[in-house]
């Protein structure tokens, strides 16, 4: 008999299930929970079963909080289901999921009912039991119902799992060292020594590694891959009558891991651990799954570590997809970009406003990226946005068309259609080089740019006092597209913006002894 009952899981909202704490620990643990719950739940509800790999099942993708695995036997599919509805709410309190089972004529036609039946399960609402009632403590954080008290303080089933798994497990950021870095570089589990004042966990782990004097700016990113949904439906109709398709399916599942598994090595040898302080390095990974990234990082190391992350991340895609692509004769694309977002924030401001930020951001890159796809031989390019999350308020009434900060760069270069990230930083340098004067100025234009009034007047009596200042700036801004003469503006394809605002952002998350009043407060 073939495998022809598919069993599909998805964890949802892991993003917010991960950032919706403005505990660090508890994000840690969040990502521990997400990496570990395709791992050793799974093979022990397996292991329960007695089912056997390649006998029993036989899986198709495995990862990024997701799974999908073929069964010759429906009811051996079913039992799996009935398991894992029991065991991931202990796992992983109040994560959402959704699986199915389905059955069909061929293994393909099994996994995309089963994956139909999720898009289907997205839409019900799911409650978590038992419901708390009127009588019930709840956790002043979150409102959810209270399991334990520690330190004075409720605290929910999630938090306290949250906790426990930051400091038994580290499965997640060990993927970004390789095994000889492990024994010299630790992450950072808290953001300052009192969070959590307890001697619950024995492995005295650094806190965050600031740098000393600094504005406290920390960043969070999100990286996500150009094609591989449209890669993946490709290789699927290509391999449908194949034997070995679930074989394959998986194969490509696991190399697509090992991408990102590879760059995210090669960007922390790169810019975090030459970044480290006595073995502390300056960020905490939070996921890490197919051609997924997120990482709260400290904000000066943000933009390079992104950049370098991209650009491991295209190298290794060539490489590897063209070894499977050897090894199964498949149709596999030359290799995947990537766009990423960046949200700078405080250290005591909110994180679930920096992810939703940093969502934003990586739209808005692959939007833009995607518009150029024609000028660049019809392959999506690599490109990042980024904004510090207090300009959210700072937003006057200025033109809607636009773009006071956050626009989008591309990482490479000789792209076309989108202004090169490294004119921007060629233009960040020369401004933070040059006299507090230029920087104040760079801060004047932008905040009338953002005014309704305008600032053509303050902009030409500059441009007459200062012609080499004002030489300099034009070089810069024509580096990045057509620029504006009555504006410190720039019009590259569909993007009308002012790099003013991305360079005072650069400046400020790289002072070390700069205004720290928006970088210090909660909102």
């Amino acid at each position: 008999m073939s495998f022809t009952t598919a069993y599909a899981f998805e964890a949802k909202e892991i993003q917010g299930y991960i950032l919706d704490r403005t505990r660090m620990r508890e994000m840690v643990g969040a990502s521990g929970i997400i990496d570990s719950l395709c791992n050793a739940p799974l093979d022990q509800a397996l292991d329960a079963l007695n089912l056997t790999e390649n006998s029993d099942y036989q899986f198709c993708r495995r990862g990024g909080g997701g799974f999908t695995l073929l069964f010759r036997e429906k009811n051996q599919a079913s039992a799996l289901r009935d398991l894992i509805s029991l065991i991931v709410p202990h796992y992983a309190p109040h994560l959402p999921f959704v699986h199915a089972v389905a059955s069909a004529a061929s293994s393909l036609e099994a996994i995309e009912d089963a994956l139909k039946q999720l898009k289907v399960a997205e839409q019900q609402p799911q409650v978590d039991l038992p419901l708390a009632g009127p009588l019930t403590e709840r956790s002043r954080r979150t409102g959810l119902p209270a399991v334990a008290q520690q330190h004075g303080e409720y605290v929910d089933a999630a938090a306290r799992t949250k906790q426990r798994f930051a400091i038994k497990d580290d499965t997640l950021a060990a993927k970004f060292l390789t095994q000889e870095q492990l024994n010299h570089y630790r992450w950072p589990v808290d953001l300052n020594p009192k969070e959590f004042n307890d001697k619950s966990d024995p492995t005295d782990r650094p806190t965050f590694p600031y740098l000393d004097g600094a504005v406290r700016y920390l960043a969070i990113i999100h990286i996500d891959g150009n094609g591989f949904g449209q890669a993946l439906k490709s290789l699927r109709d290509a391999i449908k009558q194949r034997a070995d398709y679930a074989e394959i399916e998986y194969a490509f599942s696991q190399t697509i891991n090992e991408i990102g598994q590879t760059a995210a090595q090669q960007a922390t040898t790169q810019i975090l651990i030459p970044a480290a302080q006595d073995g502390a390095l300056p960020a905490r990974p939070l996921l890490l799954g197919g051609d997924d990234l997120t990482l709260l990082v400290r904000g000066d190391v943000a933009l390079p570590f992104a950049t370098a992350f991209i650009e491991a991340f295209e190298r290794e895609s060539q490489q590897q997809l063209r070894d499977l692509s050897e090894l199964y004769t498949i149709p596999l694309p030359d290799g995947f970009t990537a766009c990423g977002g960046i949200a700078y924030i405080g250290a005591k401001q909110p994180f679930y406003r920096a992810y939703h930020l940093t969502e934003k951001l990586c739209d808005r890159a692959k939007t833009q990226a995607k518009a150029v796809i024609a000028q660049n031989g019809d392959r999506v390019p690599s490109a990042i946005a980024f904004d510090r999350i207090t300009n959210l308020m700072e937003q006057g009434s200025g033109r809607a068309d636009l773009t006071l900060a956050g626009a989008v760069y591309a990482t490479d270069t000789h792209i076309k259609g989108l202004p090169p990230l490294n004119n921007l930083l060629s233009l960040q340098r020369e401004v933070a080089q040059e006299s507090g004067e230029l920087q104040g100025l760079v801060k004047k234009l932008h905040t009338q740019l953002s005014q309704q009034s305008g600032d053509v007047a303050l902009y030409r009596r500059w441009r007459e006092t200062h012609s080499k200042g004002c030489a300099t700036l034009d070089n810069h801004l024509h580096a990045l597209g057509s620029a504006d003469t009555d504006r410190p503006v720039v019009r590259c394809a569909q993007q009308y913006f002012s790099p003013l605002g991305d360079v005072k952002n650069l400046i400020m998350v790289h002072n070390h002894h700069g205004e720290s009043h928006d970088a210090d407060t909660q909102n």
